[in-house]
């Protein structure tokens, strides 16, 4: 399997996308699982990414029954199609910021730990 995720953070210029390792692939799924214990309280359901600027994270897989659906990772709330999960404390968002290849831009890295702060 090979996860693929996409900083979901420019208007009108291509995003960056990178692949897990497979260990990376362990231990998002792992954090997947836990987060998927329990569904998201009703308040953080209505948690909606701006318009412009950091939007989260979109991760996908390719035939996959582990990951069969796209996800939403934003604001502490993780999107399966309709259902809600929490990610408590960012913590999902904030490991796959740090699985982030060094060619991002310094100045997109500091916008998305600026909104990550914002917890």
């Amino acid at each position: 399997m090979a996860i693929e995720v996409e900083l979901n953070i420019f208007s009108g210029r291509r995003n960056p996308i990178w692949t897990l390792t497979p260990a990376q692939d362990d231990v998002f799924l792992g954090k997947l699982t836990q987060s998927r214990a329990q569904p998201a309280p009703d308040d953080q359901a209505a948690v909606k990414a701006p318009i412009l600027g950091y939007r989260g994270f979109d991760v996908r897989a390719a035939e996959d029954e582990r990951l069969p659906d796209p996800l939403t990772i934003f604001g502490g709330v993780i999107r399966q199609g309709e259902t809600r999960f929490p990610d408590p404390d960012r913590g999902l968002e904030r490991w796959l910021m740090s699985t982030a290849p060094s060619q991002i831009d310094e100045k997109v890295v500091q916008v998305v730990e600026r909104d990550l702060e914002r917890t």
